[in-house]
């Protein structure tokens, strides 16, 4: 199943709590995605689409809890092989500061992302990737650098060959068309 997200996400594991709308039961999760619009999770419990849940998680980049409300939008067919359903939350009702909140999580996680891995879900840094991914990167850096370089050559070529014909129209001395006499037939 092919995903259609209009906003970025950041993958990241941390625990958190969602009590559902009947609001009697606290449930334990473990928050696996976050992005200004929702959140993946994982719960022991599958919940319902549509359900209205609240939740209570802790950044991990903060210290206050962040308390907000969400709907169930997507809940997996059945349990992970440990026992836990993933759940898709969207966000219900966010004011600024707790929109703001996300999105410099978000932000931060991304940047720290793409400065220790490449794949998310892998743990893998970037001296641990295969080495044909390593060489592919390289190869397609130098193709994308030799052909900007052959593009500008290209481009100074056709500039100087301009400057080069109107030089020579400007300075050209006018010299009258040089007339060969016919020769005489025999």
């Amino acid at each position: 199943m092919q995903e259609h997200r209009a906003v970025v996400r950041a993958v990241c594991e941390f625990p958190g709590q969602h009590v559902s709308s009947e609001g009697s039961t606290v449930f334990e999760n473990h928050i696996i995605d976050v992005s200004v619009q929702g959140l993946g999770l994982l719960a022991r419990t599958a919940g319902k689409p549509g359900e209205r849940v609240r939740l209570n998680f802790i950044l991990p980049s903060e210290e206050e809890p962040l308390v907000v409300e969400g709907i169930v939008r997507w809940v997996a067919s059945g349990p992970t092989n440990n026992g836990w359903y993933p759940l898709g939350i969207e966000f219900w009702n966010l004011d600024d500061t707790q929109r703001y909140r996300l999105a410099a999580f978000v932000a931060d996680a991304i940047q720290q992302f793409s400065h220790h891995r490449l794949l998310s879900g892998t743990g893998m840094t970037t001296s641990q990737l295969p080495r044909h991914v390593t060489v592919s990167a390289w190869l397609l850096l130098v193709a994308v650098l030799v052909t900007g370089f052959l593009g500008w050559v290209l481009m100074l070529e056709h500039q100087l060959g301009r400057l080069s014909r109107r030089l020579t129209e400007e300075h050209s001395p006018s010299v009258p068309p040089l007339r060969v006499p016919p020769r005489p037939s025999r």
